[in-house]
């Protein structure tokens, strides 16, 4: 039916990737890297995993989030180190989803994807990592040259050197040429559609 085909279908937010620095001769050195963040919204996982508390164990040395546990074997990553990360986070974001220290391949986001009731409050965002030259390459001048990206201050969204008015949220150049070229760097964020089982 139409229903059934609606609910098959999962819209998710696609950031933009950010445009190529080149050299005067076209070699390519500062790029984006499209990889897939995966995050915890304690507001939606089960209540033992809300406890941010105990060092993520029972009193019986059981993993007290199951759900981490899982995600945790997924990702090839120590139970303890993923609790730990995930307490500290969701401890300094109270009540927001958590983005986890961690990055996802293509094969385990299908795979959590399609068993998503054994991954309750766990969600993905697909996010560009920013990769720049070796010092080797640029030589020590190339990080003030160059400059870098973080997230759009309201300090940004003042500074007349942007050129546009900035969005309130996501990325921005914030020195060298990442802040000087910003406008010609920085894209447009999309949607994807994505067809997934009822």
């Amino acid at each position: 039916t139409a229903a059934a085909a609606q609910n098959s279908i999962r819209t998710l937010d696609l950031p933009s990737a950010r445009g190529e620095i080149l050299d005067r001769v076209g070699r390519g050195g500062v790029g984006d890297t499209a990889t897939i963040a995966v995050q915890a919204d304690v507001s939606r996982m089960p209540a033992p995993c809300a406890a941010t508390g105990g060092g993520g164990r029972t009193a019986d040395g059981k993993a007290a989030c199951r759900v981490l546990k899982r995600l945790a074997w997924v990702l090839d990553v120590k139970y303890e180190h993923m609790w730990h990360a995930f307490a500290r986070l969701a401890k300094a974001n109270p009540g927001y989803p958590v983005t986890l220290p961690y990055t996802v391949s293509r094969k385990e986001w299908s795979y959590m994807v399609e068993r998503k009731w054994l991954f309750q409050g766990i969600q993905f965002e697909h996010v560009y990592q920013r990769s720049y030259p070796s010092l080797k390459e640029f030589g020590p001048l190339n990080p003030n040259l160059i400059g870098f990206v973080g997230a759009i201050t309201r300090e940004n969204i003042q500074n007349p050197v942007y050129h546009e008015k900035l969005p309130t949220i996501g990325t921005a150049g914030q020195a060298g040429i990442e802040q000087t070229y910003d406008r010609y760097l920085r894209g447009h964020d999309g949607q994807v559609q994505e067809t997934v089982d009822p």
